[in-house]
């Protein structure tokens, strides 16, 4: 039967409409997939409500104070209902931009400056004509989201908020406004999907530019410096992780055009991102070839694999009419166990009694016993480095990062900081740190294995099939190159695509050089010199024409160009 998904749409808070587009979408996203759902607008009486449909997932779609603030993940733990994006900590953490800039502060990320500043006292300042930090600056509502209650104050004509208009909450986050470029970061199971940069026709990017058609131009991959491209992508993975976001977030940046990653600014990261169809990490994700649809389905996955989530089968439910807000956990009770399997349980359990008994007896009554006191005295000791998996980065690199030295306590070995430490290395994809009991810390290093040329428009970069930058500033050298070249901006992400989409022709295996064009269509560069231009779509057919002619055809002297864009199945030759 298929699963039965309950998406939790609308709520009370001011982001209703939002989460009614984005439920709109995920719903029929869901619907294609094969599963049954059942829509529901959260009430009072939610609990019970979710009690009597039974769901195997609840998909948490609504927006807001109420939705994505921790108290949705709250519920639906205490009712043991798996459900999809992050836990109540890191949406908790999230929704309020002061803990937020905190969480940022401790992991060394740059964060605008700002104060918080209660209710009462903002508004005595600002009827006074003053101000609570020099102009320009930012007023924001501490826990809001879709940037409602936000108000840019440039100068002395800026609108500012009202006393009796303000209903976003008695403390205030007042933040240093950063001039330059807005940009956003989409992260899916840890990793960075790809920069992008907003461009609202308005002075701000406000509620009305963020959802309205027409008002905001996307630009992907952002117009930035490589070095600010790579440190925002950084910076949004790091804020992902220390919160313990989960499948998919959403942080944001601005930008201050100074030409390095001193000038990126990070402002807040959000658990609950949009799916509107002017949505920001749908958009970056389909640039990399990920659909709507598959977002979806990670999403569930992932809600399915929590480690404390409980199938709601597990439980006997007793009273489906007690409404929200009373003790939850009588509305719960475990199902008793039968009598056969409890004497099973308890069987195994004394069978693992015995066997635990007989070692450590056969131990006390053998030559190994000193063995055996000594491995106990001596565990929390590490004496030994084992690393394995390393071709490329030698032993001596890796300890010389590390820095360290043995023997050493067991309380002083950090795995965060030795794979951080290690990761700064870009031949180094992955560590796993691992301590072997008694005496050993083990390291299996996973190495990005140089895939191809990127040449930026200045220098040429050996870069992995990921497209990161394995080694930087190479020399290049005709005769000795054994790796294909990629030139154009964002070719170096977008070059395994186009290999995938070349397998099975001819032309596959004549490859030297590839160029992104307008970061929309490829000119291919052959071994014998022959230049071949693609077409932006339909791509296949024009391959299938291409082997044919390839094939039949032996012109009287060499084709110089072939270009396959002015017409579908069509091949145009130059001389």
């Amino acid at each position: 039967m298929n699963k039965h998904i309950v998406l939790l749409v609308g709520g009370v808070s001011r982001e209703r409409e939002v989460s009614q587009i984005s439920g709109e979408s995920v719903r029929n996203a869901l619907l294609s997939l094969g599963y049954r759902v059942t829509v529901v607008d959260p009430s009072e009486n939610l609990a019970s409500e979710l009690i009597k449909l039974r769901p195997d997932i609840v998909f948490n779609c609504l927006h807001g104070t109420f939705g994505e603030g921790g108290s949705i993940p709250g519920l639906l733990e205490l009712l043991r209902i798996p459900y999809t994006h992050s836990g109540v900590t890191a949406s908790a953490i999230a929704m309020d931009k002061i803990l937020t800039k905190k969480m940022a502060q401790t992991c060394d990320i740059n964060t605008p400056k700002y104060v918080k500043i209660e209710k009462s006292a903002l508004f005595t300042m600002l009827e006074k004509g003053e101000d609570p930090m020099p102009k320009p600056y930012v007023i924001k509502a501490v826990q809001q989201g879709s940037s409602i209650g936000i108000y840019l104050v440039i100068d002395e004509n800026s609108d500012k908020p009202k006393k009796a208009e303000w209903t976003f909450g008695e403390q205030i986050l007042v933040e240093e406004y950063i001039p330059g470029q807005e940009l956003s970061v989409a992260v899916l199971n840890d990793k960075a999907l790809g920069v992008l940069e907003l461009r609202p026709k308005t002075n701000f990017y406000d509620y009305t530019a963020k959802y309205s058609d027409g008002v905001t131009e996307h630009v992907h991959p952002a117009e930035i410096p490589q070095e600010v491209y790579l440190e925002a992508m950084k910076r949004a993975e790091e804020m992902h992780k220390a919160l313990g976001c989960r499948t998919v977030s959403r942080s944001d940046f601005r930008y201050n055009n100074i030409g390095s990653a001193d000038g990126l600014f990070f402002l807040e990261i959000n658990t609950h991102p949009g799916f509107t169809n002017l949505s920001i990490v749908p958009d970056i994700a389909s640039r990399r070839g990920i659909s709507f649809e598959q977002i979806i389905e990670q999403l569930l996955k992932d809600a399915k694999m929590r480690n404390n989530a409980v199938k709601i089968a597990k439980y006997t439910y007793l009273d489906t009419d007690v409404h929200y807000g009373k003790q939850i956990s009588s509305l719960l009770q475990p199902a008793r166990e039968k009598p056969f399997k409890k004497i099973i349980r308890v069987y195994i359990l004394f069978l693992l009694g015995v066997a635990a008994i007989f070692y450590i007896l056969t131990k006390l009554c053998t030559n190994e016993v000193d063995q055996f006191v000594d491995k106990l005295i001596n565990k929390t000791v590490i004496s030994e480095l084992n690393i394995c998996g390393n071709i490329q980065v030698s032993k001596e690199e890796i300890i010389n990062t590390l820095d360290l030295s043995l023997p050493l306590e067991v309380s002083y070995i950090n795995a965060s900081h030795i794979k951080e430490e290690l990761l700064k290395n870009p031949l180094i994809k992955d560590v796993e740190v691992k301590i072997n009991l008694p005496n050993i810390l083990s390291l299996l290093v996973t190495e990005r294995q140089p895939f191809a040329l990127w040449f930026d428009q200045k220098q040429f970069h050996l870069i992995d099939e990921e497209g990161f930058i394995v080694k930087a500033c190479v020399e290049f050298q005709e005769k000795e190159n054994k790796y294909i070249i990629a030139a154009g901006t964002d070719s170096n992400n977008q070059l395994q695509n186009l290999l995938d989409e070349l397998k099975g022709y001819s032309i596959s295996k004549k490859l030297f050089a590839v160029q992104l064009i307008s970061n929309r269509r490829w000119n291919i560069l052959l071994k014998n010199g022959l230049i071949v231009k693609l077409p932006e779509n339909n791509v296949k057919e024009a391959l299938v024409a291409l082997d044919l002619v390839l094939e039949n055809y032996s012109p009287s002297k060499p084709f110089n160009i072939i270009d396959l864009r002015l017409a579908p199945g069509k091949v145009y030759a130059v001389f």
